[in-house]
């Protein structure tokens, strides 16, 4: 169960960061 969500954890993070990069390159305009 413990690594079960630690690699939900993971692939929210890389998601998140690949959001935060999307969305820094769409705001600096």
């Amino acid at each position: 169960m413990l690594l079960m969500f630690i690699i939900i954890i993971i692939i929210i993070i890389i998601i998140h960061n690949n959001n935060i990069l999307y969305i820094a390159t769409y705001i600096k305009w």
